[in-house]
């Protein structure tokens, strides 16, 4: 019992090692537009002092659905599968870029 107690804290310390790697690790893969979009939302501030991963992912799939323009969740979802819906691509377009 009293050797799991000792772990305890060193897991808590690992773990917030883990996330502020995780964390820098997803902010060295954003452009520098996407990196640009992020600093602008409102709760960028607090996302960076606490170097929370998962809120940043939330953000940034926001940013890349397009859903911060929209306050209606389910217009922007709405909207989403509108445009994949109506996605083609012609014959004369290869999928390299």
């Amino acid at each position: 019992m009293e050797a799991e107690s000792k772990l305890i804290p060193k897991c808590c310390i690992d773990l917030q090692a883990g996330l502020v790697q995780a964390y820098a690790l997803i902010w060295d893969q954003c452009s520098l537009e996407l990196r640009g979009k992020v600093e602008q939302l409102a709760v960028y501030d607090n996302i960076n002092r606490n170097k929370d991963p998962v809120h940043l992912l939330q953000e940034i799939q926001s940013i890349m659905c397009g859903r911060e323009t929209h306050q209606e969740r389910c217009w922007s979802m709405a909207q989403l599968i509108k445009e994949l819906a109506l996605l083609i691509q012609y014959r004369n377009k290869s999928n390299k870029v």
